[in-house]
């Protein structure tokens, strides 16, 4: 609410969350590797262990996907 009243920047935005999830989304996918990961942030890939990559995106079922919603 003071933010939106005073004009000013809240702290925790979405612009900064993006990486914050990102870390938080490497670190599961580590854990279920059971794995240290390398990741290569510029094509979001993991160069250290393909079948890790299957962490990273989802598979949905037919007519759940995002573009159908």
């Amino acid at each position: 609410m003071e933010a939106c009243r005073s004009g000013k920047q809240y702290p925790g935005n979405f612009g900064e969350a993006e990486y914050l999830t990102e870390a938080v989304n490497l670190y599961a996918a580590s854990l279920r590797a059971n794995k240290l990961l390398r990741y290569d942030a510029a094509s979001h890939t993991i160069t250290n262990a393909a079948d890790a990559n299957k962490y990273l995106s989802r598979e949905y079922r037919q007519g759940w996907d995002p573009e159908s919603i």
